[in-house]
């Protein structure tokens, strides 16, 4: 990508729209401008984005624009070394800003942080309260970009309001049912550590369906953690995962020996445990040995986050790529299809399904798109049956690919 996009430049650096337009946008030079100024030019600080696809490259622009390693990214994905490289280079001053997902919001003490800027917007007073907990200092700083202050500050007082008001406080009955919804069992239920998020019998199967979902990508279906459960009552569940070392099999037995008769009614609460059908609780029976058997094997760190080497590790052993599809071409069609409003690719694709319905989309049809003086200009190519097609110039890019839809259909249709 790289490479292609170093050929590119020079041509697209020639488009007057390219030309007209400045290098960064001015939210990037308000905030380049914040940090230049006292005490933040000094200080430390946090700018929390929503996106971990911004994190890196807005810590590289602040870099260029306010000196080369002032700012590093930190995100939830990171391993645990690498976060914790991240804040001590912080912490030592080495660099003077995080930019950060909500990774940074709780769990983590900034100490000597000046300063905190939210670049985006946020849609919780959750993260307004545990986002400004992180400036430390007494004269620290919260800066929006996006969001009021003082209706954020508003919503936090009403909810401090709502911890404090006593008539809302739960009655002894239901602090007694919520006691119960906490009850543990040492070494069987939940696994906590000490060291990190626990798992318990209501996030393990996101945990493990996340594990699988990473390593397999689109290869993964859910119905693959348990291959020889059909949800029949009195049936035991096992649930295969991938791993490093190859697919790993936690049989009913191994289940069994962890619950080590503990019953799910000692450690759950009724009610939750009864909104569940019987083959829902066993699977998350199953589930929860699963994901504890990830982490203590060190496949996910202490946020239940994948780790990066043993995610690397589990694709070269698990994923064989999907296998090759024969298309097939059924040779008959006895309908038309019609656009939705103006929705060329979608009948396209209905109509390549018809014809070849055991063959994926993405194997049928692709666009490719190439902008130049003029605009967007897709080029379609159809594999069965074999057509091609290109767009006129459009402004847009999803303008284009529907034109080049809309030739190969019309071009097809008039063939039936």
């Amino acid at each position: 990508l790289q490479k292609c996009l170093e050929a590119f430049e020079p041509e697209m650096m020639k488009l007057e729209s390219v030309k007209s337009s400045p290098p960064v946008s001015y939210k990037l030079l308000k905030l380049e401008a914040l940090l230049r100024e006292e005490p933040r030019k000094s200080g430390k600080g946090i700018v929390f984005v929503e996106q971990v696809a911004l994190t890196v490259p807005l810590a590289m622009a602040l870099c260029r624009g306010l000196g080369a390693n002032i700012a590093e990214a930190m995100y939830g994905q990171m391993t645990k070394q690498d976060t914790d490289r991240t804040m001590r280079k912080l912490r030592e001053g080495q660099i003077k800003v995080v930019v950060s997902t909500n990774a940074l919001e709780e769990g983590i003490d900034v100490c000597d942080c000046n300063w905190v800027v939210r670049y985006d917007r946020f849609a919780t007073t959750k993260a307004h309260i545990q986002g400004s907990g992180r400036a430390r200092s007494q004269a620290a700083e919260i800066i929006y970009f996006e969001n009021d202050p003082e209706e954020e500050a508003s919503k936090a007082e009403v909810m401090a309001g709502v911890a404090k008001d006593d008539s809302l406080a739960l009655s002894a009955t239901e602090r007694q049912r919520l006691q119960r919804t906490k009850q543990t069992v040492q070494g069987v239920y939940p696994f906590d550590d000490g060291q990190g998020q626990r798992i318990d019998f209501f996030n393990c199967s996101r945990i493990v369906t996340e594990w699988c979902q990473q390593v397999l990508k689109e290869e993964f279906r859910q119905e693959g953690l348990f291959p020889t459960y059909g949800g029949d009552p009195g049936a035991r569940p096992q649930v295969r995962l991938p791993t490093p070392e190859g697919f790993e099999v936690i049989t009913p037995e191994a289940v069994d020996t962890h619950w080590n008769g503990v019953s799910l009614q000692d450690v759950i609460d009724k009610d939750r445990l009864e909104a569940l059908t019987k083959a829902d609780r066993a699977k998350r029976r199953a589930l929860f040995v699963a994901a504890r058997f990830l982490r203590e094997k060190q496949y996910l760190d202490d946020r239940n986050m994948a780790n990066t080497k043993a995610l690397e590790l589990a694709r070269a052993q698990c994923c064989e790529g999907p296998p090759a599809k024969k298309l097939r071409f059924t040779g008959s069609f006895d309908r038309r299809v019609e656009p939705k409003a103006g929705n060329y690719k979608g009948a396209l694709q209905e109509f390549l399904h018809q014809l070849s319905p055991n063959s994926r989309p993405q194997d049928l049809a692709t666009y490719k798109g190439v902008m130049e003086d003029s605009g967007w200009r897709v080029t379609l190519e159809v594999t069965t049956p074999p057509e091609l097609a290109t767009s006129d110039f459009f402004s847009t890019k999803k303008a284009a690919e529907q034109d080049a839809a809309r030739r190969v259909l019309e071009r097809l249709q008039r063939k039936q």
